[in-house]
């Protein structure tokens, strides 16, 4: 993710100090024509080539984040739409959504046809996850989320019982689990209720709940009811109810 609220690019001395910044003080900032001209001007003069614009993607401004990679939401497309250099794109969409916006940057998976592709088999389930790792630059939570929205609902590539067996009892058969991933009596109760029809994820923003106040992203989703963890309810209605009955492995 490449953003205020993430990855802040750095193309000379202007660009060090804004990183410096929290994010009030970045969009304030940036509402200063004379320093977002510095930034600019910088980034021109660089001979940096990281990011890459031709891989980023807005995640537009709505509630739910566009994982689509058209020439919509390219981030070089769009800069040359607008007669712009992307980093002006950049900064101007950035003070114009005060901070919101992040752009993914599509390192791997860059086509959607091909991954379909190869989802569509018997012998691969859909699935990601980074354990934890590189909180401040990556949001992959909602992956589970994006495969019932997303590849069941919108493109049609699973039935919603076939998508939910792909995250569930399936790969809970391959791990050699054996008390879960099924709704039957003995299992654990770890289930999700949700609105097929309207499940969706939401926006990704950064928070600083960590020890220290250091940062992270995160994201809440849409049209699930409750989260139930060994049959307790552990989320209700998107809101934390204070139960935790699982355990620390």
């Amino acid at each position: 993710m490449v953003g205020l609220q993430a990855i802040v690019p750095t193309f000379g001395e202007s660009w060090r100090k804004f990183r410096g910044l929290d994010l009030d003080s970045m969009v304030a900032a940036l509402a200063d024509g004379v320093f977002r001209r510095q930034l600019i001007d910088e980034a021109e003069d660089s001979d940096r080539r990281w990011p890459d614009p031709a891989w980023l993607f807005s995640l537009g401004n709505e509630p739910v984040p566009d994982h689509s990679m058209g020439d919509h939401n390219n981030l070089l497309k769009m800069a040359d739409a607008a007669n712009e250099h992307w980093v002006e794109t950049f900064l101007r969409l950035s003070l114009d959504t005060q901070g919101k916006i992040l752009f993914n940057e599509i390192g791997e998976n860059q086509n959607l046809k091909a991954l379909r592709d190869l989802f569509e088999g018997d012998r691969v389930l859909p699935g990601v996850g980074d354990a934890g790792a590189h909180v401040t630059m990556v949001m992959d939570a909602g992956w589970s989320t994006f495969v019932l929205a997303h590849w069941v609902r919108s493109e049609g590539l699973y039935s919603i019982q076939e998508g939910v067996r792909r995250m569930t009892s399936a790969p809970a058969r391959i791990l050699g689990v054996s008390d879960r991933g099924l709704l039957k009596e003995g299992m654990r109760a770890d289930i999700n209720v949700f609105d097929a029809s309207n499940v969706n994820e939401g926006y990704p923003y950064r928070v600083h709940d960590f020890p220290g106040g250091a940062p992270r992203l995160t994201q809440r989703s849409v049209g699930y009811k409750a989260t139930l963890v060994n049959g307790q309810i552990n989320v209700l209605d998107g809101e934390y109810t204070g139960n935790r009955a699982g355990m620390v492995l």
